[in-house]
């Protein structure tokens, strides 16, 4: 059964946000370790850490959370702040989308490009010029998400365990 997007509701996250938001980051953190099992090892007590983080996040000047809520339901979230880049670039800060998360259930919907359209939109109040993200190279589906939303792709990451 294919859900609705009407009264969805994307806004800035708040603490009581917190609990939900970790519960979709347990999930993305499946998601990644299906792609890659080994490339991204956690800490023991990583949902913690994560936990904080989000905290000081939500709170932050330069950072900001952004939910996709219906029905009291948290769908979806992203993640953005000022990133740095180096200064021999004119820009040289950038809105940068940490994480990006859509529920199983929800994707295909739109929500996604909800929460990056947020996200822009925090980056343009913050006199930022670019935004920015990094995607896993076998997620398919996420970067036609970003290519549609008109996003380009002009770096590959690549990783080495040393």
């Amino acid at each position: 059964m294919k859900k609705k997007l009407e009264d969805v509701l994307v806004r800035q996250a708040s603490r009581k946000d917190i609990p939900q938001i970790v519960g979709n980051w347990k999930l993305l953190i499946k998601g990644t370790e299906a792609y890659f099992p080994k490339a991204l090892r956690l800490k023991p007590n990583a949902a913690g850490i994560y936990r904080k983080y989000l905290a000081m996040q939500i709170g932050a000047r330069k950072a900001s959370v952004f939910v996709a809520e219906k029905d009291g339901k948290i769908m979806g979230h992203a993640m953005v702040e000022m990133k740095p880049l180096p200064p021999v670039y004119v820009t040289d800060r950038e809105a940068y989308v940490v994480e990006l998360f859509v529920k199983k259930a929800w994707r295909s919907r739109g929500i996604g490009k909800l929460l990056l359209s947020k996200a822009e939109s925090w980056g343009k109040r913050m006199g930022l010029r670019q935004l920015g993200l990094t995607s896993n190279v076998k997620n398919s589906r996420a970067r036609r998400v970003y290519s549609s939303f008109g996003m380009k792709e002009i770096v590959v990451k690549m990783i080495k365990r040393i």
